[in-house]
């Protein structure tokens, strides 16, 4: 398991290196990405471009752990800052209950992170604080993580996928979705290409010595 500030720290440079690849921009590294990117099936017509899939499909996964979660836990979330521990003892307890995990800080941050990233911005203080205390830089850079896994889902971009892939927490829990959460994207064949090539790269992530 990593450490995750460390992990934070080695990739404030490359990011600033690469600009977005939202829906009506390029990457500067668009040349270099091209070939891992650009869909083998890309000679047959398509009726939704390829970033809006994966877009599609890292939702998909985000809505069914919601569910999962509010089924086991029954939580609710709140535009207001919480003053208690209830968002972090709910991600706990699914993780441990529903994935076999054993609920440390980093799986808890991660899968609330990936479920409601602005509800726990919002409760950044009382979450990290299982973590760390009296840390602003530290608070800064949960609160940064946060909000780049919220703008991969919002305003994706190849290199916020390879950041989101690169977590070995995020990728387990999409592999869990690949195998448990079957949607109606996953059993048309004209997308089970962006399905297997998330899958893969999270594989080779967590495959990673």
């Amino acid at each position: 398991m990593f450490y995750l500030e460390d992990k934070v720290k080695q990739e404030s440079y490359s990011r600033k290196q690469t600009m977005d690849v939202s829906d009506n921009g390029k990457s500067a590294d668009d040349s270099e990405m091209k070939s891992e990117y650009t869909p083998c099936s890309s000679g047959k017509k398509r009726k939704r471009r390829r970033d809006v899939i994966f877009k599609t499909i890292l939702r998909e996964c985000r809505r069914f752990f919601q569910i999962q979660l509010s089924n086991l836990t029954g939580f609710i979330t709140s535009k207001k800052p919480r003053n208690d521990n209830y968002m972090y003892s709910c991600m706990q307890r699914f993780n441990i209950e529903a994935l076999g995990k054993q609920g440390t800080f980093e799986e808890n941050f991660y899968l609330a992170c990936l479920l409601y990233p602005q509800d726990l911005i919002r409760n950044i203080d009382n979450f990290i604080d299982k973590k760390v205390s009296n840390n602003e830089s530290a608070r800064d850079r949960y609160v940064e993580i946060a909000q780049r896994i919220h703008d991969t889902l919002y305003r994706y971009s190849h290199e916020k996928l390879d950041f989101f892939v690169s977590r070995l927490e995020l990728s387990f829990l999409f592999c869990y979705f690949y195998e448990k959460g079957v949607t109606v994207e996953r059993e048309d064949p004209k997308y089970s290409e962006e399905y297997e090539f998330i899958r893969f790269k999270c594989m080779d992530s967590l495959n990673r010595p």
